[in-house]
């Protein structure tokens, strides 16, 4: 059975004001190595990637310091294995 297909001329295109603060976890190794270069910052280039990610990010997302806080407790269990403690981190490195 034949179907009739009537194309308009509407594209659907994304919006990066729109943006859902979701977990992306890929890999085990890429967590770490995400880990890792937030750890290897300097205290004064961590607060302004802080400050540039809250930036972005706040406007659109009520507590998003909470949400990235909580991201980062669900990936200390990664840092067991490498010797990593994750009480050691500051909250600013646990946001990022």
């Amino acid at each position: 059975m034949p179907v009739n297909v009537s194309r308009k001329n509407i594209l659907f295109e994304p919006d990066s004001s729109r943006v859902i603060a979701r977990l992306l976890y890929t890999n085990k190794e890429r967590s770490l190595d995400l880990i890792k270069l937030v750890m290897a910052l300097t205290p004064k280039r961590q607060q302004e990637a802080l400050t540039e990610v809250l930036r972005d990010y706040s406007k659109r997302h009520r507590s998003i310091s909470k949400i990235f806080e909580k991201h980062f407790h669900k990936m200390a269990d990664l840092l067991g294995p490498e010797n990593i403690d994750p009480g050691s981190f500051t909250t600013s490195q646990k946001v990022l």
